[in-house]
């Protein structure tokens, strides 16, 4: 029996060491969660903030200086003071203003008025109390509001571009007292009355190691300190007492009871003399994450298959579920293709949502966030792989930003089929298109870019395909002022939202016409079995479904969620593929897999070569993250059961059930919606750092003259 309990413990001992190898230790100390906010003194400078937590809606820079673009601008902060806050700024009246005398400007807190301040002249110190009455714990918002007269004003004349209207500079507060955390090279200072909390998902078999020293000037106080453990959906949690012992702390806690659920980890302090510190040096997790089998790499017997890449842009994936009738050539496409329901852009918008495509990177870390930025010329492209490996490759585009972003410069042959000098109207020159696909017979391999127009703006296809609704005298500047008056309405009437939806429709009708014409052609040259043919759309459109309209301003469902079909050679049956989630970011690591291509650059997305195959390991733990314009830090983050937004200086979280997002789960679930929002800053700061570290600064634009016209026509500047 001893021999049996000796080789018994024997075998238990390797395989903790097993553990311990396999185990990756997280240090979550530096890791910065919505009530860590550090600062080494209580007078916070506005320049000195966090722009994530500062600086939002209705702000623009100019060095140290914020000048107001809209009557009404937002500043966001957080306070965890149990005291008023001093609030202290200097203003002056902008350019917009200087003709008029003076102006007025409101201070509301929490959306409650503070104060007016009559005028506003040259530059000018303001001062006021920020009552704790007016105070939440946590997250506050300061507005300011131009007055009725300025106001007034401002919307008689041309908002459409931001002006310069009022200037507001050295904004101060001063937190008496306040729960302030002080980050040195030797770790973090946490003074007494105070806590700190992370938001971690569990591994298995994990545990939680602390390090830190007390500094107690007093021999008299009792300070107090533990952990509080925090599940999603409850306000209390397990308390764990920490004992100090000889001014050192030393624990390690079991987390095995938690293994794979979200949870957060509250350090609390609290001693008599308020002149007690606790040095955190170190606070990590240790443990074994899910992740993916082993499994073996697939490739393609035939290692330079031609592809049709095609993008229908502004194509979003309800109306491929709901009207198959406007869609009958894809459809019909589809029943011989892999079909993917929940696919996920990266940006609700072309210039971004294009480069992720064709480089497997996220928008910050391929560095062209708007049609002003092109791509790095050092970055390299799926194009300039292919292009190595032997390939034509052309690109064939109705829209101008691929080309306006520098994108399309990268194949061997660009040919643009919109029809200039008709910004009325969504016809393309489907000839031209044609020609070039038929052109590519003696031309293999190929790698053909395919972007369509329809069914993005303006939603006026040739007569025959208005199916839904005559749009024949449809007037773009008429459709743009509509879109101003109701894009900020809540119920923006019904008859306008219609009209504006049949005229999308009839356009998609139009867009699958001419995906028909190009399949068609491919099989014409007998390409068709020999390629991989892959269809979908760079972002979706909204109308209204969260009171906005288009696309490029939130990234709910309605903006990011596309359709996605994707062709083997040789294949004869369609087949719906089973994934949580996948993201366009996820195409580049698959094409390399299946031409069997090594990625010169570390690359952010998924294969699913292997899923297509039926020779798949489980799918890996991941979130994808998606981002609206540059302007705004407006971003989402997909996980398996929820998604989280961050936008606007609002924060929301959603079961993936709830298909139209409609229950905001944010303040029901505080500790999982901390965890999906630390996890969100944590990939944009790790996309911010990929594109440093491999200088991949986006290039400045050369605006041709030739191309201005058209990008305004399409909505883009």
């Amino acid at each position: 029996m001893k021999k049996l309990s000796l080789s018994l413990s024997f075998f238990l001992l390797i395989l903790l060491s097993a553990c311990k190898e396999r185990g990756d230790e997280l240090d979550i100390l530096p890791l910065l969660s919505e009530h860590n906010f550090f600062t080494q003194t209580n007078k916070i400078k506005a320049d000195q903030l966090h722009p994530f937590y500062f600086l939002w809606d209705g702000w623009k820079t100019a060095g140290n200086v914020f000048y107001m673009t809209k009557p009404k601008a937002r500043i966001r902060f957080f306070n965890f003071s149990k005291k008023s806050i001093t609030l202290t700024f200097s203003a002056k009246k902008g350019d917009f203003f200087k003709q008029l005398k003076a102006i007025s400007l409101d201070v509301l807190i929490n959306g409650e008025k503070i104060t007016t301040f009559s005028t506003v002249a040259e530059k000018k110190k303001f001062t006021l109390t920020l009552s704790r009455k007016f105070l939440r714990e946590g997250e506050n918002f300061l507005e300011l509001l131009i007055g009725k007269k300025g106001q007034d004003f401002f919307l008689k004349n041309n908002h459409r571009f931001p002006h310069r209207l009022l200037d507001i500079s050295k904004i101060t507060f001063f937190v008496p007292e306040t729960r302030h955390f002080i980050k040195t090279k030797r770790g973090i200072f946490q003074p007494s009355e105070s806590f700190m909390l992370y938001h971690i998902k569990v591994p298995e078999y994990a545990h939680l190691k602390i390090e830190a020293r007390s500094i107690i000037p007093s021999p008299k106080s009792a300070p107090e300190l533990y952990l509080e453990i925090l599940k999603t959906g409850e306000k209390r949690g397990e308390r764990i007492p920490i004992e100090v012992k000889n001014s050192t702390i030393r624990k390690k806690i079991s987390l095995g009871k938690y293994a794979g659920e979200i949870i957060g980890l509250k350090f609390k302090f609290s001693s008599k003399n308020r002149r007690d510190l606790v040095l955190w040096k170190k606070i990590s997790v240790k443990g074994i994450k899910k992740g993916e089998q082993s499994r073996k790499k697939f490739s393609l017997p035939n290692k330079k298959t031609n592809i049709f890449f095609i993008i229908i842009d502004a194509a979003r994936y309800k109306e491929f579920v709901e009207r198959k009738d406007l869609v009958k050539n894809i459809i019909n496409f589809s029943e011989k293709a892999f079909s993917f329901k929940n696919v996920y852009v990266s940006a609700p918008y072309t210039s971004a949502s294009v480069t992720s495509y064709l480089t497997g990177l996220y928008p910050e870390a391929h560095g062209v966030r708007s049609v002003r930025e092109a791509l790095n010329h050092a970055l390299p492209t799926l194009t300039d792989i292919l292009k190595k490996k032997g390939y034509y490759t052309l690109a064939i585009t109705g829209s101008v930003v691929p080309i306006n972003i520098g994108v399309t410069k990268r194949f061997t042959r660009t040919v643009y089929i919109g029809l200039r000098g008709r910004i009325n109207s969504s016809k393309m020159n489907e000839s031209a298109l044609i020609k070039e696909v038929k052109s590519l017979k003696n031309k293999t391999p190929c790698f053909v870019y395919i972007h369509i127009l329809p069914p993005h703006e303006p939603y006026n296809p040739p007569h025959e395909f208005q199916k839904e609704l005559d749009t024949s005298n449809y007037i773009q500047t008429q459709v743009e002022i509509k879109k101003r008056e109701y894009e900020h309405n809540l119920n923006p009437p019904s008859q306008f939202r219609q009209w504006l939806y049949k005229a999308y429709l009839n356009n998609l009708y139009y867009a699958d016409y001419v995906v028909g014409k190009i399949i068609e052609a491919i099989k014409e040259k007998s390409l068709f079995d020999k390629s991989i043919v892959i269809i979908t759309s760079d972002h979706g459109e909204a109308f209204f479904e969260h009171s906005k309209f288009g696309h490029n301003t939130t990234n709910y469902r309605e903006m990011i969620h596309v359709p996605f079909f994707v062709k083997m050679p040789g294949q004869k049956d369609g087949k719906n593929i089973k994934l949580p989630f996948l993201s366009n970011i996820d195409l580049i690591p698959t094409i390399y897999e299946l031409l069997g291509i090594e990625s010169p650059i570390p690359l952010q997305g998924w294969s699913f070569a292997s899923v297509m195959m039926g020779k798949s390991g489980d799918f890996p733990e991941r979130y994808l993250y998606s981002r609206a314009t540059s302007r705004n830090y407006n971003f989402a983050l997909t996980g398996e059961k929820y998604r989280f937004y961050f936008h606007l200086g609002r924060d929301e979280l959603y079961s993936m059930d709830d298909k139209r997002e409609s229950q905001n789960l944010y303040h029901s679930f505080p500790v999982l919606s901390g965890y999906f929002r630390d996890k969100a800053f944590y990939i944009l700061k790790q996309n911010l750092l990929y594109n440093k570290r491999h200088r991949f600064k986006p290039e400045r634009q050369n605006r041709l003259k030739r191309y201005l016209q058209e990008l305004k026509s399409l909505g883009y500047l």
